[in-house]
């Protein structure tokens, strides 16, 4: 049914299965493990059931309903919900409702419940009492080989959960409903068999080989009501024995009587013909092929028929005899619950003739296997502190109607279970679930005969846990049928107290202490003993009575002391001398002490003080050693809580004292001497020298090995840690100074600084790489400098460049390139690269001068000129203003042309 459902929901959903339907396990059985199911008393009101459930739970997207329904109705337990009840269900449904989601649903697989208007209208004032939206089947809900199915045809709202789907279930979910054949047209021949009102309804059959009709009357009689039906079966083909009519729920696939549904019979009304001499039948009820309940009824005289009021039948004849019939009404007993067929038979040697007239047939679900029950249980069970007891069930007594095999669990919420003794002998299988769980498997009367032994069952409470109702004992017990205890009962364990012995935990803090100042106490600075201190009784309401100390190597003097500090600068000191003994009574303090030492100078004291755990607590937390001596004998002291006792006294095996062993070490200190002397450097404050730390210290304490370490304005210089030091670029503009540190002889570590020097000062550093030209060395070829110059102390931001003619500077040529000129021609050409270091200097590099410079030749410039008449006999004359950049020679020739 559920199989695949927690796979296919997203939002939390719930089952409730009423253990009145036929085979409520199996549907139970496919739930998958961790899946929500509510099983249903069928005994108890089932809406009130789900209510309490429904108690202080919210946001669930579905509620799943698997019970018995009809056309409007829907049988929850014992309870009918239709139109006619909603109302006065209004508070329970409210509250199912409340634990839905906004857009929550409920689902009723019951048969039939929407199948007409009447169900149509009801599941629409469902949702209104829950405001949820309701789905409902119009047909079978159930197997499909008996015509049902997993569908919820009729719908109130959006239903967005998946309908369950549960294939190996083989049972539909109705049950007959009531027959008073109001709907059957009277004056109608029926031969049997032949059934009415579908999967709900019954059919009616009769002896075999028997001729057999019913008739529809309308006759009025004191003991019917409207229509009512007359049954009427002939003697058979031999005339001889028995005959029989029956009435039996639908079988609707014809597979066989154990799948037919189960149901009560509450009553019916029954007629004779007065016409015949048969009254007499034999009612009988079977279920699954098996008779199980039989009752000789004689309609001609009322009265209680049968052995017992279970099996019986109470007859209740009609004053009234006139007409065809006489009749009454037979109701009946808590053993007509599961049956699905019943059946009167008359027996007659010569001619047993059935002529029966039925009417009002009143049904309601089937009843589950009884419940069991145990009585007799005790309210209280006492045992032992601490110690495995017998739990002594024997007076219980365990019982189950139909003696089904029975599961005893026994559960403690606290304490643990002895390994169960063997019931095998007794027919009882006895397991140890775990160490607060037992169960018991078999008949009732094979558990409460393995329980008359009351060592079988054996339990320790929990660690010193003692006192009335301190544990508690709950019983559950269910049968094979699935069935438990209405509630289950419970026991409490009240243990016997036995005094455990008290306690202490804490840590030693191992202080140490130093010498005092003239023998004040140093309240800033006390030698506290212990932390976390934890005293613990065990048992409520005790007191720690008494705890005892011990101090090892101490000097016998009275200046040697424990104390409880109980003020900011006061404290109450216990000397530690022999005999030594004092009542401390304050407003926050009342114990006494006595000190005993030993001849190993072990001193025992013993403090007494009738005080809670607490108060302790504040004593061992505010305890420290102190020595009020300028000069404490040397050696460490260890102080040990050795023992702690209570007032629980040692009743019944009990223990009133503890050990502990808790220590602390003290270690005594003197106080330290500062060292005298002084550190002192040597050598020049300036970049590249180096200095020289020297000390002349002294200490009382003892000088240990001196380590240095220099220090740049007052910093730790990396690595430096050397008697000397060479000072560095990074030191310039800094203070220079020296620590040096030793630990003395007493365990100090001393450190003393020498003076700081003077302000390193800069020696300049020459600037490293060269200044380089490239190009041609020709008049008209353009030079151009270059550099590769790095400077320690920094190279500034700027560097200028000047060309120079044999060494010679040239006016205005300070760019990175030069062009030669013909005043260049001959030269030698270089170039002077100058920047301001960072620390202020300023610096010059040249570069290596050219090779000469070559000349290039200049064209003259000018013109010649002729003068004079160009005719014959005329003198003409050569004139020019010729000039020449690379100089015009001394003579100047002519040669005419012509």
């Amino acid at each position: 049914m559920a199989g695949d459902l927690l796979q296919r929901s997203n939002g939390k959903e719930v089952i409730f299965i009423d253990k009145g339907i036929d085979d409520w396990q199996s549907l139970a059985d496919g739930v998958p493990h961790g899946a929500e199911i509510v099983t249903l008393d069928p005994a108890r009101d089932g809406l009130e059931q789900m209510a309490e459930w429904a108690a202080g739970r919210e946001g669930y997207s579905a509620i799943h309903i698997l019970s018995h329904g009809s056309a409007g109705q829907v049988q929850i337990g014992s309870a009918s919900l239709n139109n006619n009840t909603l109302a006065s269900y209004s508070e329970a449904l409210a509250q199912i409702g409340q634990s839905l989601s906004e857009d929550g649903d409920i689902l009723l697989y019951g048969c039939e419940v929407a199948s007409d208007q009447t169900g149509v209208d009801f599941i629409g004032k469902l949702a209104q009492a829950t405001e949820a939206d309701i789905a409902a089947s119009d047909d079978l809900t159930g197997a499909d080989g008996k015509g049902g199915d997993w569908m919820l045809e009729q719908q109130v709202g959006e239903i967005q959960t998946q309908t369950l789907a549960e294939g190996q279930y083989q049972h539909v979910l109705a049950a007959p409903a009531d027959q008073d054949f109001t709907d059957i047209p009277p004056h109608m021949f029926y031969l049997l068999p032949h059934a009415f009102g579908g999967a709900e309804g019954l059919i009616f059959s009769a002896s075999p080989e028997s001729y057999a009709e019913f008739y529809i009357t309308d006759e009025m009689t004191s003991f019917t009501a409207g229509n009512a039906a007359r049954f009427w079966v002939d003697a058979g083909p031999t005339g001889i024995g028995s005959s029989y009519i029956e009435f039996s729920s639908v079988d609707p696939d014809g597979s066989g009587p154990e799948t037919k549904p189960l149901f009560a019979l509450n009553q019916l009304a029954a007629g004779y013909s007065q016409f015949t001499f048969l009254s007499t039948y034999e009612v009988s009820g079977w279920a699954e092929g098996s008779k199980v309940v039989s009752v000789d009824v004689d309609l001609a005289h009322a009265g209680n028929y049968g052995t017992d009021a279970s099996s019986g039948i109470t007859y209740t004849k009609s004053a009234q005899d006139h007409g065809v019939y006489s009749g009454g009404t037979l109701i009946f007993g808590d053993a007509w619950t599961n049956i699905d067929t019943v059946r009167f038979t008359v027996s007659d040697m010569m001619y047993p003739q059935v002529e029966l007239l039925l009417d009002t047939i009143d049904f309601s679900e089937p009843v589950s296997n009884s419940a069991p029950t145990i009585t007799d249980i005790p309210s209280d069970l006492t045992v032992t502190e601490d110690t495995v007891s017998d739990l002594d069930l024997s007076a219980a007594i365990f019982a189950d109607a139909e003696d089904d095999e029975l599961t005893v669990t026994l559960s403690v919420d606290s304490g643990t279970f002895s390994e169960p003794a063997d019931g095998a002998s007794n027919g009882v299988t006895a397991t140890k679930v775990s160490d607060t769980q037992i169960t018991l498997a078999g008949s009732a009367s094979a558990i409460n005969t393995y329980l008359d032994t009351a060592s079988n069952i054996q339990y320790t409470g929990a660690q010193n846990v003692s006192g009335d109702n301190a544990a508690l004992l709950t019983i559950s017990v269910t049968d094979a049928g699935g069935n438990a205890l209405a509630e289950n009962v419970t026991v409490n364990l009240d243990i016997t107290d036995v005094n455990e012995a008290p306690t202490y935990t804490g840590s030693g803090l191992n202080p140490t202490f130093i010498e005092l100042d003239e023998g004040n106490i140093n309240w800033q600075n006390l030698a506290f003993l212990f932390s976390d201190n934890a005293f613990e009784t065990i048992e409520a309401g005790q007191e720690i009575i008494q705890v005892t100390l011990t101090v090892s190597n101490v000097s016998g003097a009275s200046d040697e002391v424990l104390a409880i500090k109980n003020g900011p600068a006061s404290a109450i000191k216990m000397p530690l001398i022999n005999g030594q003994t004092d009542t401390v009574t304050t407003d926050a303090l009342n114990f006494s002490y006595a000190v005993s030492v030993d001849d190993q100078n072990v001193a025992t004291v013993i403090i007494d003080s009738a005080d809670t755990a607490e108060i302790w607590n504040f004593y061992a937390d505010n305890l420290f050693y102190a020595n009020l001596s300028d000069n404490p004998v040397a050696g460490d002291r260890v102080v040990t809580i050795t023992s702690v006792k209570d007032d629980g006294g040692t009743d019944n095996g009990g223990v009133d004292t503890g050990s502990t062993n808790i220590a602390s070490t003290v270690t005594i200190k003197a106080v330290n001497n500062a060292p005298t002397g002084s550190v002192t450097i040597t050598g020049t404050a300036e970049k590249g020298a180096t200095l020289t730390a020297s000390n002349d210290l002294a200490d009382s304490d003892g000088l240990g090995t001196v380590s240095y370490q220099w220090l740049r304005d007052g910093v730790e210089i990396t690595e430096a840690t050397g008697t000397t030091y060479v000072l560095t670029q990074a030191d310039v503009g800094t203070a220079i100074s020296v620590r040096a540190s030793y630990v003395d002889e007493l365990g100090t570590a001393e450190a003393v600084t020498s003076s700081a020097t003077d302000t390193v000062a800069n020696v300049n550093n020459a600037p490293t790489g060269s200044v380089t030209i490239t190009g041609t060395a020709k008049q008209g070829e353009t030079l151009t400098a270059n550099n590769d110059l790095a400077d320690e102390d920094g190279m500034g931001d700027i560097i200028s460049y000047q060309w120079l003619r044999d060494g010679e500077v040239i006016e205005d040529a300070i760019g990175d390139t030069y062009t030669l000129t013909q005043a260049d021609v001959g030269a030698e050409i270089s170039v002077r690269a100058s920047y301001t270091d960072e620390l202020g200097t300023a610096e010059a590099v040249t570069s290596s001068a050219t090779d000469t410079v070559a000349n290039v030749n200049d064209a003259p410039t000018g013109s010649v000129t002729i003068t004079g008449t160009a005719k014959q006999g005329a003198t003409l004359t050569a004139n020019n203003d010729l000039k020449d950049a690379d100089g015009m020679g001394d003579i100047i020739s002519y040669q005419w042309l012509r």
